[in-house]
């Protein structure tokens, strides 16, 4: 079992990650890097949907695959893409768990997570685990169980 401090300095790594993913949807340039970003998102209601037009102003940025279980978000997304001028990304939705799916995806390189609060967890989890970046929306984790959840993934996964 981790010290004191190992949690700590953990947390913190993760909270800063946290707090820089608001960055890659705003425009801050991506650390040096002249390669695009294949970026999939999970979940476009309405905090979805604000990640999605950010991130479509973006050059650096790909929409490469969403997923959302509620139809008609799909559509709406599938028209702001079009609007932008963007390439149709993939889409999945068919029920809860086809988000697997999408981290499949071998040219997905990363995921903004804004589903409700009690799937940050299991979605970051699994992300991680297919060697996708996660970045997850408001609270990562709603119990200690779940922030442990989350930094042994890390340290396991990197």
């Amino acid at each position: 079992m981790s010290s004191r401090r190992e949690f700590l300095k953990n947390t913190s790594a993760i909270g800063f990650g946290l707090v820089t993913i608001p960055n890659i949807a705003l425009g801050v340039p991506i650390a040096n890097t002249k390669e695009k970003i294949n970026m999939g998102i999970i979940g476009v209601g309405l905090r979805g949907t604000a990640h999605l037009k950010n991130l479509l102003l973006r050059d650096d940025v790909n929409i490469t695959a969403i997923c959302d279980i509620d139809n008609e978000r799909l559509k709406i997304a599938e028209k702001i893409i079009s609007e932008a001028g963007a390439v149709r990304p993939k889409l999945f939705g068919k029920d809860e768990f086809e988000y697997k799916k999408l981290l499949e995806l071998k040219e997905l390189d990363a995921v903004i997570i804004a589903t409700p609060w009690s799937w940050h967890v299991p979605m970051s989890v699994d992300a991680m685990r297919a060697g996708k970046y996660a970045g997850v929306e408001v609270s990562a984790a709603t119990t200690l169980e779940g922030c442990w959840d989350l930094v042994n993934t890390h340290e396991e996964t990197g």
